[in-house]
Formats: C-alpha cells, structure tokens, sequence
C-alpha cells in the first residue's frame, strides 16, 4: 500500500471516482466535522467545478482551488493506493 499526499492541482485532476481518500478536516459547520477529524472514503469523483466529491448523499465535497490556497475545510489529503486502487495520481 502507498499514500501519497495530495499537494498539486495536476494530481488532483487524476482522481477517479472509487479512489481511496484520507481527509484530515478542519472545522466546518456544513460538513459536521469537528478541528482535526480524519476520514478515509471512497470518492465519488471530481465535477466540472473541480470539487472532490466525496459523498453525494451527504453533499460532502471540497474545493481543489480552495484546498491548495490553504481556504478549504480540507486540511490535508492523501490518495490510497493498493492492489484493488491503482490510480495514477502520483
């Protein structure tokens, strides 16, 4: 297994959907997250707004734009590698 920290637009417009996440959150009222709480997830995919969806249901997303200036109620992200998530994003 490989996770490797997500930090450049380029890596982030190779997400798919069903991609391994892990999420570290900083508080943000519409997400219920509480400071410093860590999700992993499958992703949903990234939409023409270049938003990493992250659950539809529940309308979690963030902002790649948002998230690479330091904005986003996205901490920190890493994509999951493994033998079932081979993507290229690194």
């Amino acid at each position: 297994m490989q996770i490797i920290k997500l930090i450049q637009r380029e890596q982030f417009e190779l997400l798919k959907r069903g991609d391994k996440l892990i999420v570290q959150w900083a508080y943000h009222s519409t997400t219920g997250h509480k400071f410093d709480e860590i999700t992993m997830t499958e992703i949903w995919g990234l939409n023409h707004n270049h938003e990493v969806i992250v659950r539809k249901k529940d309308n979690l997303y963030f902002s790649v734009e948002m998230f690479l200036e330091g904005l986003s109620c996205a901490k920190e992200a890493y994509l999951v590698k493994g033998d079932d998530n081979e993507s290229s994003a690194d």
